[in-house]
């Protein structure tokens, strides 16, 4: 009995338990926030934290308690009692979210090099309705503040400079000539937590060289700006001459985004160009000339500067005629090598082949005469007394005949390595 009564009461755990697991489930689905993961901030300025949930739509007329808090579970931003906010937060975090619009995003304010986190959201409406969303938290990436840019857009330059704190926005300004210069501001909304700001100026009140200056929370950031630094004109890698089979041609590739004039240095003269072709803000000018110079120079000139660069001479045919001509004579040199060789070989087989008429017999050594006369001897010795009489001939002639030519070692080894060549 006692059995019965544990696997029942066992039961009733595990369908309890599986019962809990499918409602928190179906719950969950109505818990949801939408946080980045990371959000850069400049120190000693601000940060917004981007910042929206949902949740049941059974609870929106209750009262939401919204609650920050960071690694530590320590309590940066309540909106029911400040009183539970960390001193290090206190008076520094604001929600500026309308939290019955399911906007939670949090302004943090100063920000000190030790405020980076991570922070999540928590709701409480009432118990046992609240949920903290501990597996969406948010790091903050502090930076020193950043530098300024500068871009140049038909006749204006336009200085930037991004923020994330709407609270304290950057203050731009040009400084030309000593003369301070505050154009109407711009701002945009970048993404979500970043703004840029924007400053103007036209580009013919700039004397010289202007200064872009960028006020961030007391920190002021210079950027210094020469319009002849971005507008000159810029002669292209790809100017070059040509040698062909009429002459020289020359080609000048200029971007600009002014007008520009191009023209020509030679040794001794200066020439226009024979003829140009704009397309956008790149200019091509042509120079032809009848004979191969010794330096040539193309020079870009607009209102804002002048640019002189050395162009190179390069003969595309006089390479083709190397690259076939070195072949050639590369083969040719190696077929005279072999037929010098063969030659040489058979003048030597020759020499060595030629019959000696005589052979050398030394004053110790019977002559040939001597050599019959002693054979005639022994045939008739051979008659008179029957029995073989064996004379020591001492003649051995010095001389000897080639019956087969066989190729030297040298050339043979010569002649196997040049078909090998040839054979490639």
């Amino acid at each position: 009995m006692q059995k019965m009564r544990m696997l029942l009461w066992s039961h009733r755990q595990l369908i309890l338990y599986f019962c809990l697991q499918v409602y928190s489930s179906i719950l969950c689905e109505d818990w949801s926030i939408d946080v980045p993961e990371k959000i850069p901030a400049f120190e000693g300025s601000c940060v917004v934290i981007p910042c929206t949930f949902k949740y049941p739509e059974t609870l929106k007329n209750k009262k939401i308690i919204s609650i920050w808090k960071d690694n530590e579970n320590a309590v940066i931003f309540h909106s029911d009692s400040k009183s539970l906010i960390v001193s290090e937060f206190q008076n520094r975090t604001e929600l500026v979210g309308e939290i019955k619009q399911n906007n939670c995003s949090l302004m943090i304010d100063r920000l000190k090099e030790s405020d980076h986190g991570p922070f999540y959201f928590r709701i409480e409406i009432e118990h046992p309705n609240d949920y903290s969303f501990i597996k969406n938290k948010v790091s903050i990436e502090i930076s020193a503040s950043p530098s300024p840019s500068v871009n140049v857009f038909d006749d204006q330059a336009t200085c930037s400079a991004t923020s994330f704190c709407p609270k304290y926005p950057p203050s731009i300004t040009w400084n030309n000539k000593g003369n301070t210069v505050d154009i109407k501001r711009n701002v945009k909304n970048v993404t979500n937590g970043q703004w840029e700001w924007s400053s103007s100026i036209t580009l013919k009140n700039i004397q010289e060289t202007a200064n872009c200056t960028v006020n961030f929370s007391g920190k002021y950031l210079h950027l210094y700006f020469n319009p002849s630094d971005v507008l000159k004109p810029e002669i292209l890698e790809k100017s070059e001459c040509e040698v062909n089979g009429t002459g020289v041609s020359c080609h000048c590739i200029v971007k600009s985004e002014r007008d520009v004039n191009i023209i020509w240095y030679l040794i001794n003269e200066t020439r226009a160009s024979d003829s140009s072709e704009v397309q956008n803000s790149v200019t091509t000018a042509t120079l032809h000339l009848d004979s191969i110079p010794k330096k040539v120079s193309c020079v870009a000139n607009n209102t804002y500067g002048k640019v002189i660069k050395d162009l190179l001479l390069s003969n595309k045919d006089f390479l083709l005629y190397i690259y076939i001509a070195v072949p050639i004579a590369v083969l040719l040199l190696i077929l005279l090598i072999v037929g010098a060789l063969k030659l040489t070989h058979r003048r030597k087989s020759a020499m060595i082949g030629e019959a000696v008429n005589g052979c050398n017999i030394s004053k110790n050594q019977p002559s040939s005469s001597d050599y019959s006369s002693a054979k005639n001897r022994q045939k008739m010795d051979l008659h008179k007394n029957e029995e073989p009489t064996y004379i020591n001939i001492q003649a051995r002639p010095e001389c000897y005949t080639i019956n087969h030519r066989k190729p030297l070692p040298l050339f043979d080894q010569l002649l196997k390595t040049t078909c090998a060549i040839l054979s490639r």
